[in-house]
This record gives structure tokens, C-alpha cells and sequence, in this order.
């Protein structure tokens, strides 16, 4: 009899360790973001290489549709849905299990919401959904990201210059493409996501804070001479992130 049940002992307690293996292993996602390789954080103070001070109060952001791609191609979902703030560190980490381990060659997101996503009123959404951290208007949906500070263009400690970026729109939804290729190990595995956030303002055609069109924008397709303010700014941010 024990010829018989040791081997079974035996297999049940390597089922039960590759288990445990298995419900410990994570891939965790963490959002970080600099200007101009200095730390962002709510409400410091970043000087720039020209002399311009900024102060940002707010940057969080939507991210939809988030998943690794696989080397033949394939993608692996990670989530449908996500809220990146900054003042709140809780949200800058996404954490995700039963994830494929093995090599990959990037991760794609929205920066924004899909159009389903975006055309679904506040009041059918459970208590619970991300999106009612959001300003909603009925022309506008959904805010896809918020960026609010001021700068002190003339080093007088004034910070005279207001910004206030409200993106939002379909039209100015953008998917990212973080072409960086990384191998999924097992245990706790963590990669980065680092926004560079001067190259909103710097990659052409950049953004002339100095001009008020270009210092704000609420993504308005009828104010004409802002809109492409907004334009710019999705344009950018989408190309700002990079893998750590």
C-alpha cells in the first residue's frame, strides 16, 4: 500500500507547490513620471534648461485596452480600464496575475477611453467605475487627461501663466505604442512606465506657452484657435511614454 500512495502523496504536493507557484507570480505596472529627467510630483517646482519654472497641480489620465504584445504579434489583455492620478500614489500601480511568462516586444493602451467607453453617461455607471473621477459635460464626455499647474516664464517666482489641459473627444483618442521588448519572468515582476512629460511641450509642433491659445485648452472643436492646441497636446503625450 505505501508503494501506491507515497508516489500519489508525492504528486499532489507538486501540484499543490506549481499552485503556489503559480498564484504568487504577478506582473506589476508601475507609472512614473519626469520633466525633463526631474521627478514629477503635485505641486513641487521643476526649472527647466531655459529658465522657466513650473509648478503642476494635477496630471492624471484614462488608459483603455491596455495589453503585451507577444513576439508573433499576438496580445495578451491586461485591462479594459484604467485611472493614472498623481496625487494619488494608490493608482500609479497596476498589478495583474496569470500573466503568460516569456518574452515579449512591447505594451499598447489608449491614452483615453474607447468611443463605447466615452458614450456612457455618469448615471449608468456603477459606484464603483473609474470614470466618475472625471469631469463629464454633454458636449464634451469624458476628461481623458487633466494636466493643471502654472509657469514662471520671466524667473520672477510669480508663476503668472496659467495651464490647464482638458483633453477629451473622441477624436483625440490616440493609442500608444511602447515598442521595447522585455522577458516575462516568474515571482513579482515589475516593469515602469516613465511619462516624460516636457515632451508635450517640446516634440513638434510643440507648445508656446507664452501664446494663451497654446497655454489651455478644453478640447472644444469649435474654438478654433485653440482646438489645435488640443490636438498637439494628444499628439505628444501619446508619444511621451517609455519603458523602464
Amino acid at each position: 500500500m505505501k508503494k501506491i500512495y507515497i508516489p500519489v502523496l508525492m504528486i499532489l504536493l507538486s501540484i499543490q507547490a506549481c499552485d503556489k507557484k503559480k498564484a504568487d507570480d504577478s506582473f506589476t505596472i508601475n507609472f512614473k513620471a519626469k520633466f525633463e529627467n526631474q521627478a514629477f510630483q503635485s505641486g513641487g517646482v521643476i526649472s527647466d534648461a531655459s529658465g522657466k519654472k513650473w509648478k503642476f497641480d494635477a496630471l492624471n489620465f484614462y488608459i483603455s485596452n491596455l495589453r503585451l504584445i507577444k513576439q508573433d504579434g499576438g496580445e495578451i489583455p491586461l485591462t479594459d480600464l484604467g485611472y493614472i492620478s498623481f496625487k494619488d500614489a494608490a493608482t500609479t500601480t497596476l498589478k495583474f496575475s496569470n500573466i503568460p511568462l516569456g518574452k515579449y516586444t512591447g505594451i499598447k493602451f489608449n491614452a483615453g477611453l474607447t468611443p463605447a467607453q466615452n458614450n456612457i453617461e455618469p448615471n449608468f455607471l456603477n459606484d464603483n467605475d473609474v470614470r466618475l473621477k472625471a469631469t463629464h459635460w454633454a458636449w464634451f464626455k469624458y476628461v481623458f487627461t487633466r494636466l493643471e499647474g502654472r509657469a514662471d516664464l520671466n524667473n520672477d517666482s510669480n508663476f503668472e501663466t496659467l495651464l490647464v489641459y482638458h483633453i477629451g473627444t473622441d477624436e483625440l483618442l490616440r493609442e500608444v505604442f511602447i515598442n521595447s521588448s522585455f522577458e516575462l519572468s516568474a515571482g513579482d515582476f515589475q516593469k515602469n512606465i516613465l511619462i516624460q512629460l516636457d515632451k508635450v511641450f517640446t516634440l513638434a509642433p510643440g507648445l508656446d506657452i507664452a501664446i494663451y491659445q497654446q497655454s489651455n485648452t478644453h478640447s472644444d472643436p469649435k474654438v478654433t484657435d485653440n482646438f489645435p492646441t488640443a490636438i498637439t497636446f494628444a499628439d505628444n503625450f501619446s508619444k511621451s511614454f517609455s519603458l523602464e
